[in-house]
């Protein structure tokens, strides 16, 4: 399963077919709108301003996209990844880890990140495959701050894979 999980940023609104299992919009403090989408296992994010955007994905298999990524790195067992990148007008600041923790849940993850109190939450949970653990992927957007979280559980190889992206002008 972690052979083909991927991390893929692009420049640009990347609407590659994807199935979304739930949704929601925010704005930042700082004006970007998100459109986060849980997709699967999976996230997108797409980060809007004045017609510009970025669109951020962890996926499980390779996305056909007309743009080549501005970054993009196999996620796996121990991988760490930070980045950091000028896209249009964003700047764009994210780490990722690929850890050997399962939270029990949504609430279990956004005790241990730090954030405002004033938090968004966007998760959805799948069937348990073979252990008692259900898998599920969480967004966590921090308006104020103007950053977000993800979360997506993997119970059947006991690692989850973690993010913080902040997003400035």
């Amino acid at each position: 399963m972690s052979d083909s999980i991927r991390f893929s940023l692009y420049k640009g609104r990347n609407d590659a077919p994807v199935t979304v299992l739930s949704a929601s919009f925010w704005t930042l403090a700082n004006g970007i709108k998100i459109e986060a989408a849980i997709i699967g296992q999976s996230h997108r994010i797409i980060c809007s301003q004045e017609g510009r955007h970025f669109t951020e994905y962890i996926a499980c298999n390779e996305l056909n996209s007309e743009t080549d990524a501005v970054d993009s790195i196999a996620l796996g067992p121990g991988v760490y990844h930070e980045s950091r990148h000028k896209i249009e007008n964003f700047i764009y600041d994210c780490r990722i880890e690929v850890v050997p923790i399962l939270f029990d849940d949504m609430s279990a993850y956004c005790r241990s990140i730090s954030t405002s109190a004033d938090v968004n939450v966007l998760e959805h949970h799948f069937p348990a495959s073979c252990k008692e653990q259900k898998p599920f992927t969480g967004i966590v957007v921090d308006l104020q701050e103007s950053q977000y979280y993800t979360v997506h559980t993997y119970p059947e190889s006991d690692f989850s894979i973690i993010s913080r992206t902040r997003i400035d002008l």
